[in-house]
């Protein structure tokens, strides 16, 4: 395994035994904060430091993006599930995205994850209809 997978697992492990807070412990750090623990580079450059949903909203307005996943598609290249590996990031199904903060999970090993509010979440990698990759 590599120091970069194993560090993604320890970062994300850490995060989801934190209790949820915007901007700090939440579903965009989680997919952001192991990225830029392995390359040196923030998915959320300019978008850190929101304490509530509303101002995360506002912080991606700010950037020109509606959703998170605006921000996804812009900041990453989309790749085919298939082809999808550790540190990738992915949406399960259409009806997940519609809700303009929900972020993409992280894959790592056979699943990928993300938290809410109300805790951490899993899913299969295999059911994932979008894949991106951070852009080297």
């Amino acid at each position: 395994m590599g120091q970069a997978k194993i560090m993604m697992q320890a970062i994300v492990r850490a995060q989801l035994e934190m209790p949820f807070r915007w901007g700090v412990f939440d579903c965009a750090t989680l997919f952001a904060d192991p990225l830029l623990a392995a390359t040196g580079r923030d998915p959320l450059k300019g978008l850190r430091g929101y304490p509530a949903a509303a101002s995360a909203l506002l912080a991606l307005r700010n950037h020109g993006y509606r959703s998170v996943r605006d921000l996804v598609i812009d900041r990453f290249d989309a790749v085919d599930p298939s082809d999808a590996r550790d540190g990738d990031v992915g949406y399960p199904r259409p009806d997940y995205i519609e809700d303009r903060l929900v972020s993409p999970l992280i894959l790592l090993g056979p699943h990928g994850f993300t938290r809410s509010e109300s805790g951490p979440v899993a899913r299969c990698r295999s059911v994932l209809f979008e894949v991106y990759r951070w852009r080297s």
